[in-house]
């Protein structure tokens, strides 16, 4: 029964992340699910809906056990050496669609340059040139936070407003572009401003990112 647990757990995660991206889940795994819903509920005596339920609330719970294992992951510093370890979580979370790590993926928005001034000066020149779609690649948490969507917008524009690093301030920029081409995101980010910004600053924020997002 653990087993057969565990398979429908992994099936409906699988099809979770798929249908997140914007896909039908393949028919096949449709089915396979259906029918060990189904003989869970025999084996346990009950119906397929309450089954169905029981396993739902399994799967989400597992989800939400890995996403907190990723985050996890990305906050440890020895998985920075390299980039390696936080890299492939950054990456996963990103495809997981996973809202719960947007203000990790946030701190560390300088990945994997954030603790080498000397290589984001390099690279300067190379962001403030760069196609978004080229500059992303280049940066896993952007990457990410663009597949997450539309709860990025908040956490990204406080972030723009409350650093004073060029180079950070570029990723969030990045961050909105990409998302203006796949969403209209205009009144987003302006309500993001007024919600995330002090009262003071808003009208200077929101000026640079009308510019830089909306202006081009």
């Amino acid at each position: 029964m653990r087993i057969l647990a565990i398979a429908i757990i992994v099936s409906l995660v699988s099809v979770t992340i798929i249908s997140a991206q914007g896909e039908a889940p393949p028919a096949e795994w449709q089915d396979e699910v259906a029918r060990s819903i189904v003989r869970a509920a025999s084996q346990q005596g009950g119906s397929p809906a309450a089954a169905a339920m029981q396993v739902a609330e399994q799967a989400e719970e597992a989800r939400s056990q890995r996403i907190a294992e990723l985050i996890r992951i990305i906050e440890t510093p020895r998985f920075h050496e390299g980039g390696n370890g936080a890299h492939a979580a950054m990456q996963v979370l990103g495809e997981m669609r996973a809202e719960e790590a947007v203000e990790v993926l946030v701190r560390f928005i300088a990945f994997p340059y954030e603790r080498h001034p000397e290589a984001q000066e390099l690279y300067f020149d190379y962001l403030s040139l760069a196609e978004p779609e080229t500059l992303a690649t280049g940066l896993p948490p952007v990457r990410a936070l663009v597949k997450i969507g539309l709860p990025s917008v908040g956490p990204v524009v406080r972030r723009y407003a409350n650093t004073e690093a060029s180079f950070e301030r570029i990723a969030c920029e990045t961050v909105l572009r990409l998302l203006n081409e796949k969403y209209p995101i205009r009144s987003t980010v302006r309500a993001a401003v007024e919600r995330e910004v002090e009262a003071q600053d808003q009208d200077a924020v929101w000026d640079a990112l009308e510019e830089s997002i909306f202006d081009e």
